[in-house]
């Protein structure tokens, strides 16, 4: 089982941080820290326009088909994404200045995780206010670098310590957990199939979903990123329509086919 490489571009970014969401209509957004931009591409490739944050934006996350939330190392912005321009909706001032792994349980509620810091706060982004905290969650799985929402009301988590977690998003228990390693990027199709970044050895896999049994199963390595010239890490990944988006820290895009799954 491999994925197919699709389009790949450089996004002419310089080497700091990049997560890359797909929104609905295949349009692509990363995230660059040095420039304290969100950036819009088609599929081809091609950039579209930017959005200026605050503050360094650090990671993306998808709440509906045209809301965006980023945190970035001071708040947390809710932006709206056009045709043509990206606009800020809400700025949520953290008053924290540490990395925050985001994922959008729905429309107006979003799951936050802190650097060195076990446990995820939800909150409600229209008062906004802390809905609750996660206690049950287990401090021996480390703390999230990246998180996604799943279709059956819970979290992924890719933890510090090589584990990837599914968690349930209103008590923390854990429901499943697998051990992995040099976990970067997470992402999970409308299947429960997960999706991981081998960060170092510049792989994507696949971790397979049986909804009867409620399990994950095999880890696959579905693609890895050619070897000439792309040295940097693997980080950013994310699923939609039958594709997958891929983004190395220095800016390498990668868009690959994901029809085989259908």
């Amino acid at each position: 089982m491999n994925a197919m490489l699709k389009k790949q571009f450089l996004a002419n970014l310089p080497p700091e941080y990049y997560d890359a969401k797909v929104l609905p209509g295949k349009r692509i957004l990363l995230s660059d820290a040095t420039n304290q931009e969100i950036r819009m591409f088609d599929i081809e490739g091609k950039h579209t326009f930017s959005y200026t944050c605050g503050f360094r934006p650090v990671n993306l996350a998808v709440m509906d088909r045209d809301t965006v939330a980023v945190t970035t190392y001071q708040s947390i912005e809710i932006l709206e994404v056009g045709a043509a321009e990206i606009k800020l909706k809400v700025s949520i001032p953290t008053n924290d200045k540490r990395y925050k792994a985001v994922a959008a349980i729905d429309s107006t509620t979003l799951a936050l995780g802190f650097w060195e810091t076990p446990g995820i706060v939800v909150i409600d982004i229209t008062a906004p206010k802390e809905i609750h905290r996660l206690e049950k969650v287990s401090t021996e799985m480390g703390y999230p670098i990246s998180m996604v929402a799943t279709p059956d009301g819970c979290l992924v988590c890719s933890n510090f310590i090589d584990t990837v977690v599914k968690i349930k998003s209103d008590t923390g228990e854990t429901v499943l957990s697998k051990e992995v390693h040099y976990n970067r990027g997470i992402a999970v199709d409308q299947n429960g199939n997960v999706f991981w970044t081998e960060r170092d050895r510049q792989r994507l896999h696949l971790i397979l979903y049986d909804n009867e049994a409620g399990t994950w199963t095999k880890d696959l390595v579905l693609w890895e990123v050619p070897k000439q010239g792309h040295a940097d890490e693997l980080w950013g990944v994310d699923v939609r329509d039958g594709i997958c988006v891929c983004a190395t820290k220095q800016g390498c895009v990668f868009i690959l086919d994901l029809k085989f799954m259908s």
